[in-house]
């Protein structure tokens, strides 16, 4: 799996997203993945 985490230098749109997104994966017993919502989406 690649190693980012929190690419909030290119990737401002994912900021608002990332609460969102964390408590998803957090409810699909997914490891908290600050990564590519598509990569975590795909993971579901």
């Amino acid at each position: 799996m690649a190693q980012k985490k929190r690419p909030v230098k290119s990737n401002k749109e994912t900021v608002p997203l990332e609460p969102v997104f964390i408590k998803r994966s957090l409810s699909k017993s997914i490891v908290p993945y600050s990564g590519t919502m598509e990569f975590g989406y795909l993971e579901t």
